[in-house]
Formats: C-alpha cells, structure tokens, sequence
C-alpha cells in the first residue's frame, strides 16, 4: 500500500479467468529476492498504471495480484481504481481492492462500508473479490480496542452484504492492542531489514514485509506482500506464482553520478561534490554558513531543481548547470538567503526508475532535516529541503533507486 500501514480491501478475480488467460507454472520462491512478491498496493500515488507495467510485473518480479485503493472516509474515490483493476485484469493478476478507513463508531463504519462497495461496484470490481480495510488512521486510537473490533465487525458485514469478501489490513503494533486479528484472517504490515526466507504472520493471509518495492517500467514505491493462502488470489496457491520470462532483478540500472555545489552568500563558490559522504568532504556548504545559489548536474539522465530564498519564496526551475550562469545555469539569486531545495530527477526511458534522494542541515541545527526524494513522488519522503526561515548551510545528494542515508 502507499502508506506507511493502511487496512485494506482486496478483491480478487475468479480462479478460471486467470488460468484461462495466462499459464500458470510453479516458482520456487528463490526467484524472488527477499520475501515473495505476491501482492502489491497501487493508488494515486502511482499514478496511471498501464497493462504493460502490470505484465511486467506478472512476467520479471512473480506477482501475481494488486490491490488497489477504492475510497476513504465517506467522500473520497480514488481516480485510478477503475483503470488499474481493468489493466491488471487485461495482464492477467488478481484484482484486489481496499478502503483506508477513518470510522471510529459502528455506524461510521457501516455508512464508510457501503460507500466503499458502492464505488467499488462502479470500478468494476467483481463479486466474490476481496474489498479490504486498512485500518491505521489516527481515528481508531481514539476509541478502545472493542470498539475497533466492533467496528470492523460492523464493516465486514455490510462488505459481504455486497458479496464480496472481506479481510482487514492493519499493523504488527496494533494487534492486541488497537483491534483483535483472528488467526486465519488478516494482512499485516511489519517492514524488516531483511526478508529473505521469512515467513512472519504465516496464521494470517499475508504480510506485507516491504514500503520501497521497485520495478522497471513504473513510478514511484510500491508495497509488497507475501500471501500464504488462497484468500486473495480466489483459489491459486500463493507458491503456484508466475513463472519470470526474464531474471526477476532489473539488470537496467546505471550508476548515476551527481555533482553539486553551494555558494557562499557573499563569498565564493565552494569546491564541487560528488554524490555524498562523511566529513566535510561528502556534502556542499560549511557550517553555520547561508548560501546563495546552487549548482547541481548529473552524468546521466536529467535533474531539475530550485531553491526557496527568505527574501522571494520558491524560484524557476533550472534545468541546466552553469556557474557563469547565474541566470539559467543555476537556482538562487546572489545576496538572497537559500532556506529551501526542491530537486527531480528524470530517469532515461527503459532503465530502472531512480530518483535524487537529498538532505539538507541549516545554520540553526546540529542534525539533517528528513530525508527527501525527488518533489515528494515517492511517497513516505520529504517533497523538499530545507526549513524556512532558517538558512540552509549543508547539502546531500545522492541519484539511486533507494535512499543509501
């Protein structure tokens, strides 16, 4: 999912449509890195997905079902539900689907319930698929763990009223604590260092170990899910995956390098950098110090970035990288204090997607600020550097498909 933790509806197409419309042959679940790729969230945030990004998702990586977000609250309707459960039908995946709940009574749990399968109907999700809850907000810590539990009852059973099935998505944290999980029922969330050959929540119908999933052809962060029953894909074995026409790594990345550099506000410009490091070497600027302009370029692919000043908020983008250019070859007004950096990075067509991932200190702190990733795309990222008001004197950057800080 493209939250952090979201309960979530799922949906899942009937079993003889699938096998008609792709083989299916046995994956070892060595063909995978880390934990199965079974699942994976899409959303907004994503964007418009193709039947190609899905294909190549069945085909390179072994997933085999989507759940994709329908509604939240009583009001929203996600744009892109109708074309990702059409798209990844028409490659062949399991659809799923789920509502990110904000109910914190039973009967807004029924009215946010019938919403979400009344729109659910609309985009096209067939009956007998799984519609979820993702049930994470900061609405259900206002109320005790009965009356989560009485009200996800409540909206499992206006969802199975629509014939669908329900399933609710939810934490590792929360369980016990904000809602009960009944052992062979549930999604949880609990992202780890490392997956490889893990079987976490293997009572439950899959656990979702990943927020930073990657593939080549599509946008952004993907969560991924590793299913250990039949729940979400109407009958197919979770081991019983597609089998990869190609490795399931991405061989297409190439190594970006960015070089990048601050000048001093009524100074001088200061040595260049390569990517990042430790010491006063591995980042642009110097302590306690305010800058004025900013120069950043990329061997490979293109950047674009900007800067915010105290004195005239955010400035033009810049595309170019010139330092006798202080009009279009780079970001800043000379004498006008940077308290702000926002940067995207545009991978060339047909490699793996990456992005800039940056950070940035300021002359009022000892600590960098969060980390960012391009203008705030990928989500769970800062969407730029930086605190107003406050002059930035440091600067990271790094061009990669993860952040390395």
């Amino acid at each position: 999912m493209k939250k952090l933790n979201k309960l979530r509806w799922v949906v899942a197409i009937a079993a003889a449509f699938f096998v008609g419309l792709i083989g299916v042959t046995s994956i070892s679940s060595s063909s995978v890195e880390a934990a199965r790729i079974d699942m994976v969230d899409v959303s907004n945030h994503n964007g418009y997905m193709t039947t190609a990004e899905y294909v190549n998702m069945r085909n390179n990586y072994g997933v085999k079902a989507i759940s994709t977000k329908i509604t939240e609250g009583q009001s929203y309707v996600d744009p892109y539900a109708k074309s990702n459960i059409a798209n990844a039908q028409a490659a062949g995946l399991y659809i799923n689907a789920y509502h990110f709940a904000r109910y914190y009574t039973k009967a807004q749990a029924i009215a946010e319930a019938n919403f979400a399968c009344q729109q659910a109907q609309k985009a096209g999700l067939p009956v007998g698929a799984v519609l979820t809850a993702d049930v994470e907000a900061p609405e259900q810590t206002y109320v005790s763990k009965y009356q989560n539990n009485i009200d996800n009852a409540a909206f499992e059973a206006v969802v199975k009223s629509y014939g669908y099935r329900p399933d609710v998505y939810t934490m590792a944290s929360w369980i016990g604590v904000r809602m009960d999980i009944a052992t062979g029922s549930g999604w949880i969330a609990n992202y780890v260092g490392n997956a490889t050959g893990k079987t976490y929540y293997s009572s439950n119908h899959g656990w979702q170990w990943r927020s930073d999933q990657h593939f080549s052809t599509s946008y952004g962060n993907f969560d991924a899910s590793q299913l250990y029953d039949d729940y979400y894909t109407a009958g197919q074995n979770s081991n019983n995956n597609v089998k990869p026409d190609k490795p399931a790594k991405p061989t297409n990345k190439k190594k970006v390098d960015v070089t990048y550099a601050f000048h001093q506000k009524s100074g001088n410009w200061y040595s260049n950098v390569k990517n990042f490091g430790s010491g006063s070497n591995g980042y642009a600027g110097a302590p306690h110090h305010a800058n004025d302009l900013l120069y950043i370029k990329v061997n490979h692919g293109s950047i674009k970035y900007r800067v915010h000043t105290i004195e005239d908020g955010w400035l033009p983008w810049v595309k170019k990288a010139n330092k006798n250019d202080t009009i279009n070859g780079v970001a800043g007004i000379k004498g006008h204090t940077i308290d702000g950096i926002q940067m995207y990075y545009t991978t060339p067509s047909g490699e793996t997607y990456q992005q800039a991932y940056y950070r940035s200190q300021t002359t009022q702190r000892t600590n960098y600020l969060g980390t960012c990733a391009d203008n705030g795309s990928v989500y769970g990222y800062d969407s730029w550097a930086g605190m107003l008001g406050e002059p930035l004197d440091r600067l990271q950057i790094h061009i990669n498909d993860n952040s390395k800080y």
